[in-house]
């Protein structure tokens, strides 16, 4: 299946609690299915508030957020299939005291389909999740198993089991990944770790025969130039510019560290 189209039509955010301007500002942009799309802009400037009227977790919200055939005005879960989100901080996914498997089962408990709920009571589901665990996971002296604690995994392998849960274990086969929210998941993970999470989206939302949606907020210019079809800018809650690949004049890091 296709991956969803996006769009954002005079979003504005402004809590009891907010500047005067608002954190958002009439913001609107239309994103196609299946495009990789990187958010970039400096701190407090409202791209993660995007991200969560997009995923449905803002208040005080005005305008409309569309997400395939669904107006988002709840969490996203509740409303559309197929949706993952790996957020900043992983403790905001996983919870580091519990094994994989049940990290995985919280995750699952949300899906709405009972088929993906149940799958883990199955007895072949515990093999065939090892087995996965073992293919991305494994380092040259560990390899975690369904009942490993997450605390008990390198801090790159916690982003790359919660990408992996995202994209992969969240999901119903016939559905797969539609949409993928990725929240500054790079932040504090070194160079090597941030390459090989980047490598396992993308190999992952290549064996769909659709490629999912992905948003991505990034501080890093290089992955967003590499991976992207389009980068949008945010300046001040508005959009201030949208690049699209085959600007080459504007494709650089010259250009996009001007932008801000």
């Amino acid at each position: 299946m296709a991956g969803y189209d996006i769009n954002i039509s005079n979003l504005k955010f402004n809590p009891p609690k907010g500047n005067k301007k608002g954190v958002l500002r009439d913001v609107s942009f239309k994103i196609n299915n299946g495009e990789f799309v990187s958010f970039i802009g400096r701190n407090g400037h409202g791209k993660s508030s995007i991200f969560k009227a997009i995923s449905g977790e803002l208040n005080y919200v005005e305008g409309t957020v569309k997400v395939g055939n669904c107006i988002i005005d709840q969490p996203i879960y509740k409303l559309c299939d197929g949706v993952g989100i790996v957020h900043q901080y992983v403790q905001d996914d996983i919870i580091p005291e519990l094994s994989i498997l049940k990290n995985i089962q919280i995750r699952l408990s949300n899906c709405n389909d009972k088929k993906i709920r149940g799958q883990v009571t199955e007895t072949n589901w515990k093999p065939k999740l090892n087995a996965r665990l073992s293919e991305f996971l494994s380092s040259d002296d560990f390899t975690p198993t369904n009942e490993t604690l997450v605390d008990d995994l390198s801090g790159g392998q916690r982003q790359l089991l919660n990408v992996l849960i995202s994209i992969e274990f969240e999901h119903s086969p016939s559905i797969g990944c539609k949409l993928l929210l990725l929240d500054e998941h790079l932040t504090s993970l070194d160079k090597v770790i941030q390459k090989k999470v980047m490598l396992l989206i993308d190999k992952l939302a290549k064996r769909n025969c659709e490629k999912p949606t992905i948003l991505m907020i990034t501080h890093d210019f290089e992955h967003a130039l590499e991976y992207s079809d389009s980068i949008i800018v945010i300046f001040e809650g508005s959009v201030k510019e949208i690049i699209t690949k085959n600007e080459t004049d504007k494709w650089n890091m010259e250009y996009l560290n001007s932008a801000l």
